[in-house]
């Protein structure tokens, strides 16, 4: 479906006249600064990994070999083969496991699926939480599984941690930094959640499709599941953007 300015059903959109070119500024300073340090987290992430490995390697080559020597003699090409085979099956077994990681935004949904953010007036800032995904990360870090697997594959996670750094560094480079701050920009000045219905209609000209997925990259901004789904801006993003709206 196309939108042409009129609303989601063809009625005459409300727009709202919003001046984002300060929020448009800080996000451009942002944005820079964090593909900044997603090229330094590729290029860390990647060195430490293959050295995990390497040291791996031979802690593994070390392990047969004390073993080989008390039990039975082995060659040391076969304790080498033995090794090399061992530290295969721990890439294979790492990749797998870890693979499903390399998203950021795949994993918060995964550890978080049950996450559910809504508005009340109860709260210090209108917000309550009812979530499991304190305690599905919990699980995650201290079940024995992934016990095994940090041990183990350390080394495969650090890898495949620089293949997702350099995967945000792209996505980060090609955002709609213009449409993102129009968004955020109308987040700030309102007084309450914005649907995505609502959004569109005072945003005319916007891609919704590509801004609000472009939206989860940008901390701070808050996708609320309850009807009516939309976005919010966290508390302390909201005091960011009010420092920079008064010139400090």
């Amino acid at each position: 479906m196309s939108y042409d300015g009129r609303g989601l059903l063809g009625v005459k959109a409300k727009t709202l006249a919003v001046n984002s070119e300060p929020i448009k500024a800080w996000l451009n300073r942002t944005l820079r600064a964090a593909k900044v340090w997603n090229v330094v987290g590729v290029l860390a992430s990647l060195l430490f990994g293959l050295l995990v490995l390497y040291v791996s390697f031979w802690a593994a080559y070390v392990a047969i070999w004390i073993i080989s020597h008390s039990f039975f003699h082995l060659s040391n090409r076969t304790i080498l083969v033995l090794a090399w085979s061992f530290m295969a099956l721990v890439a294979a077994v790492g990749a797998r496991q870890n693979w499903k990681d390399i998203e950021p935004v795949e994993r918060q949904e995964r550890l978080a699926e049950n996450l559910n953010v809504t508005l009340t007036p109860w709260t210090r800032y209108g917000m309550s939480y009812r979530t499991d995904a304190v305690k599905a990360g919990a699980f995650e870090v201290l079940s024995v599984a992934a016990l095994v697997n940090y041990i183990l594959c350390g080394g495969v996670k650090l890898v495949l941690g620089s293949v997702g750094r350099l995967k945000r560094w792209k996505r980060l480079k090609g955002l709609d930094v213009e449409g993102c701050a129009r968004v955020i920009a109308l987040l700030h000045t309102a007084a309450k959640r914005q649907s995505f219905a609502e959004i569109v209609q005072k945003l005319p000209g916007l891609n919704p499709v590509a801004v609000f997925e472009d939206l989860h990259c940008i901390e701070g901004v808050m996708f609320l599941s309850g009807e009516p789904a939309g976005l919010t801006l966290h508390p302390e993003l909201r005091e960011e953007l009010d420092r920079i709206a008064a010139g400090g």
